[in-house]
């Protein structure tokens, strides 16, 4: 295939000594891997992912004067976030609770549920939300470099 604009892409930073050396006069791009989702979640035609829980759970539910319904939650869908998730998560000052907004938001459910979950299976929801970003970018208020991103400094 041939080159117009004399650019050699290149798809790995790790890869850069492999690659062939340019000519003075081209310039090298350097294009960064999408993020990955982990292998037990699936990515859904409309963008959203689900995935399993690792300890599932019951919840009951009941409108007033109706019967209990028991709920068994063993698997979420999160949808993919959007400017209004992060414009209302800003105006909240504890990080703590804007990482459950954000969580629950994004489950299209409500706290109580995300309050239930297994620490382990709140981690699973957070990777699967940093798929959602772009690499490197911090996810959070700002106020202690960022509130959800179990990879962050």
């Amino acid at each position: 295939m041939t080159n117009p604009d004399n650019i050699d892409l290149i798809d790995d930073v790790d890869h850069l000594e492999e690659a062939a050396p340019a000519s003075e006069d081209a310039a090298v791009v350097v294009v960064e891997p999408e993020n990955v989702l982990p292998e037990w979640a699936v990515k859904n035609p409309d963008g959203s992912v689900s995935f399993p829980l690792k300890w599932p759970f019951e919840r009951k539910l009941q409108v007033k004067g109706g019967p209990i319904k028991v709920e068994k939650i063993e698997n979420l869908c999160m949808r993919r976030p959007n400017a209004g998730d992060f414009f209302e998560m800003e105006t909240l000052k504890n990080e703590g609770a804007a990482a459950k907004l954000m969580i629950s938001r994004l489950l299209q459910t409500d706290v109580h549920l995300v309050s239930r979950l297994d620490i382990e299976d709140l981690y699973r929801a957070i990777q699967v939300m940093e798929y959602f970003f772009p690499k490197g970018m911090k996810v959070g208020t700002g106020k202690a470099g960022g509130i959800i991103s179990p990879t962050s400094p």
